[in-house]
């Protein structure tokens, strides 16, 4: 991952869970710019944003269904509004895709997905376009 941003903004998707907590209380103090915590649990996303260590200033709780592309829009729309940009996103769905889930077809819409991947799909594609704000003047992007 790349650490050299003063002041990156992060979101963690999943962030009520066991490793997703575990991602946002590590990347906690290191989030100066900004911490986004995704879960459709508003009342967990709470009480885990209280165990953070040193958290950032801004700390910001979407409690929303990651499967839904409707609120992956207007989660983009408040990143951006409020952080204006993206520089780190840890996507935790949660489930492992075991070898017989992987997809064969090239035409990879939304609905052809299984759910999980259907979720980081549509949450790297909220996220993408924010985190290009965020790529460096030779053209790289950013760490995911």
């Amino acid at each position: 991952m790349e650490t050299t941003r003063l002041n990156p903004v992060t979101l963690v998707t999943g962030a009520t869970t066991k490793f997703g907590a575990a991602c946002a209380r590590w990347l906690s103090p290191r989030s100066k710019g900004g911490l986004i915590l995704v879960d459709p649990d508003e009342d967990a996303l709470s009480r885990m944003a209280d165990t953070l260590p040193d958290p950032p200033e801004r700390v910001s709780m979407l409690a929303l269904d990651a499967s839904d592309e409707t609120r992956w829009a207007q989660a983009a729309s408040f990143i951006e509004s409020q952080y204006g940009r993206l520089d780190w996103a840890v996507v935790h769905t949660g489930a492992v895709v075991t070898h017989s889930e992987l997809i064969t077809d090239t035409d990879l819409r939304a609905d052809a997905l299984p759910a999980d991947l259907n979720i980081a799909y549509l949450t790297m594609r909220a996220a993408m376009p924010l985190m290009r704000r965020s790529s460096s003047s030779d053209g790289s992007m950013p760490s995911v």
